[in-house]
C-alpha cells in the first residue's frame, strides 16, 4: 500500500494535525506548521481535511447525469441555500442517491485557494481535499460525532454532516426533523477529544472510546473509505496540472527549439567529419600508393606504411655499418704507415668518419690527405688544424664519395 499523510487543518488558534503512514506500515503523528512535517512529501499520498465550518454540505435535485452539466446546473439549484455571490463560491460533486438527490459541498473560491497556496508553499500537493466531517467513521443508520478544542463535528450521512460549536449543538439538533434524526448518535472520544458529559439532547449518545488520537481516527477512515473530494472544477489536479503546463510551455517550447538545435547541429558535424574522414581517406591511401607502388593490395595504409619503414630502417642500420666497415678497411693502412701520427678521438655519424689527429708537421697532413684519396672512394675534408708546440692537432672528416656534401680541401 502506498504511504500517506494525512493533514487536518483547524480553525485558528489551533495548529495543523497530521499523520504519516509509510510503506513499511511505520506511522507518526504530530502537530505544528505545515514545514515541520518530517515526512519526504514526494513519495507521499498527500490527503487534506479543511474545517467543516468553511463548506456547506448539501443535496440537489438534478436531473442530468452529465458531470459538466450538473456543474452548470448546481449554482441555480442551490441558490436558495447560499448565502453571498454565487460566482464566488466553488462547487463539487458527489454521489446520487437513488431518489435522484446528489450529494454537493459548497465553499468560497478563496478558501480554496488560500488553503492550496498555503499547502503549495510547503511543497504539499495533495489528492483529495475534504471537510474534516467526512473523516469520521460512519456506520449505517447511526451519526457520528467527536468534540475538539469546543468544536463538535456530527456525521449525518457518508456524505453530509455539520460542525458548530459544542454549546450550540442541542439547537442544531432541534432543527432538525424529526424523519430525518437517527435513534442515537455514536460519540467517538479520542485521547485528544471531549465525552459529551454534561450535553441535554433529544437523541440518545453512546460513546464509542478509542485509544488513538483523533488525527489517528480519521486517517483509519480515509484509509477505507473515499470521501466527497473537493479539487473539481477549477480546483482539480488535472486543471492545476493544465495550468502549471500552460505557465512552463513557453519555456519547454524554447528548451525543445533548443535541443532539436543542438541535435541537428551534432547530425550536421557528425556529416561532415565522416565526409572529411572519407577524404582524408582517399587522400592517404594516394599517398601510399605513390609512396609504396609496389602494394597492389592496401587493406590499412598506417600500419603497412609502418612496416616499410621498420623495413627501412633496419636496412639503413645495415648499410650504415657496411660503409663504416669499409671507411676503416680504407683508412686503416694509411694511418698505420704515417710516421708520427697519433688518433685521439674516432667518431662516425651519418655516414661521416670523424677523425682527430696528432701529426709532427702540416705537410704531414697533405700528405696524409694524398694517401687517403688515392685509396679511392673516399672523400676527405681537412675542418681544423692547429700548430702547438711543435706538432699540429688536426681534424678530418671521411666519407664515401657517393654521400659528398662538399669540395674536398
Amino acid at each position: 500500500m502506498r504511504a500517506e499523510l494525512i493533514i487536518r487543518l483547524t480553525p485558528p488558534p489551533q495548529q495543523p494535525q497530521w499523520f504519516a503512514i509509510d510503506d513499511q506500515q511505520q506511522t507518526a503523528t504530530g502537530a505544528g506548521k505545515l514545514q515541520e512535517i518530517p515526512a519526504d512529501k514526494c513519495d507521499f499520498d498527500i490527503k487534506v481535511l479543511v474545517p467543516t465550518e468553511k463548506v456547506l454540505l448539501t443535496q440537489a435535485q438534478v436531473p442530468s447525469r452529465q458531470h459538466q452539466q450538473i456543474l452548470q446546473a448546481l449554482p441555480y439549484q442551490l441558490e436558495e441555500k447560499i448565502i453571498g455571490d454565487i460566482d464566488a463560491q466553488h462547487f463539487a460533486i458527489g454521489k446520487r442517491e437513488d431518489n435522484g438527490q446528489i450529494h454537493a459541498a459548497v465553499c468560497h473560491i478563496e478558501d480554496m485557494q488560500q488553503w492550496l497556496e498555503t499547502l503549495r508553499q510547503n511543497s504539499l500537493e495533495p489528492s483529495l481535499l475534504c471537510p474534516d466531517v467526512l473523516a469520521l467513521p460512519w456506520q449505517t443508520g447511526h451519526w457520528s460525532a467527536c468534540a475538539c478544542q469546543g468544536r463538535v463535528l456530527v456525521r449525518t450521512g457518508q456524505e453530509s454532516g455539520f460542525s458548530c460549536e459544542i454549546e450550540n449543538l442541542p439547537f442544531y439538533l432541534e432543527q432538525i426533523s424529526t424523519g430525518e434524526r437517527p435513534q442515537q448518535i455514536l460519540w467517538h472520544v479520542c485521547k485528544d477529544s471531549q465525552a459529551a458529559d454534561g450535553l441535554s439532547l433529544t437523541i440518545a449518545i453512546k460513546a464509542v472510546v478509542h485509544e488513538q488520537s483523533l488525527i489517528e481516527l480519521m486517517a483509519s477512515e480515509l484509509r477505507q473509505h473515499a470521501p466527497l473530494n473537493l479539487l473539481q472544477g477549477l480546483f482539480s489536479r488535472h486543471r492545476h496540472l493544465e495550468r502549471i503546463w500552460q505557465a512552463a510551455r513557453p519555456s519547454f517550447l524554447l528548451l525543445l527549439l533548443l535541443i532539436v538545435t543542438l541535435f541537428v547541429s551534432a547530425i550536421s558535424r557528425v556529416y561532415q567529419l565522416d565526409k572529411q574522414k572519407t577524404l582524408l581517406s582517399q587522400q592517404i591511401e594516394a599517398i601510399y600508393r605513390q609512396t609504396f607502388p609496389q602494394d597492389k593490395r592496401i587493406v590499412d595504409p598506417r600500419i603497412q606504411a609502418q612496416r616499410h619503414l621498420k623495413a627501412l630502417r633496419e636496412g639503413n642500420h645495415r648499410n650504415s655499418n657496411t660503409q663504416l666497415l669499409d671507411l676503416l678497411r680504407r683508412t686503416s693502412p694509411v694511418l698505420a704507415s704515417t710516421s708520427g701520427l697519433r688518433l685521439k678521438r674516432l667518431t662516425y655519424h651519418n655516414e661521416v668518419l670523424s677523425l682527430r689527429l696528432d701529426i709532427p708537421t702540416l705537410a704531414a697532413i697533405d700528405g696524409l690527405k694524398k694517401k687517403l684519396l688515392a685509396q679511392g672512394a673516399v672523400d676527405v675534408r681537412i675542418i681544423a688544424a692547429t700548430a702547438e708546440q711543435g706538432r699540429v692537432t688536426a681534424t678530418l672528416e671521411l666519407r664515401p664519395q657517393n654521400n659528398r656534401s662538399g669540395t674536398s680541401i
